[in-house]
Formats: C-alpha cells, sequence, structure tokens
C-alpha cells in the first residue's frame, strides 16, 4: 500500500492505474494471508528459519513488600 501511495501522484492517470492495482495485488494477498494461504506477498519476502523460544526468568525480590 505504501508503494502505491508514493506511485499515484506521479503520471497523472497511468501511475493512478498502476497504484490501483498494486493495492489490490497488497489487499488480496493480505486476505489470503490471514487466511493462511499462499499469495504474492509471501513469494516475494524473504524467510528464515525460526525456532521456538522457551525462557523462565525468576524474579529477584518480591513485587509487593511487607
Amino acid at each position: 500500500m505504501l508503494v502505491a501511495f508514493a506511485i499515484y501522484p506521479l503520471a497523472g492517470p497511468f501511475s493512478a492505474g498502476i497504484a490501483a492495482v498494486v493495492s489490490l495485488v497488497a489487499y488480496v494477498s493480505d486476505l489470503m494471508e490471514l487466511g493462511f494461504r499462499d499469495n504474492l506477498l509471501r513469494r516475494l519476502v524473504r524467510k528464515g528459519m525460526s525456532q521456538n523460544v522457551l525462557a523462565v526468568v525468576r524474579p529477584r525480590g518480591s513485587f509487593f513488600r511487607t
């Protein structure tokens, strides 16, 4: 959407049409992402391997002082 916003005012109706297509692709890709489906933007954005992290932080002192 930010790319479409930047393209819109550049060349009149031509850039407005390109901005409309870019925003439509972004909108549809966003809806597909929310549905956990493959989409165009997912293919364009790099992804790395992730891992789950489990951590326990022990308190240093009591929150409520008596």
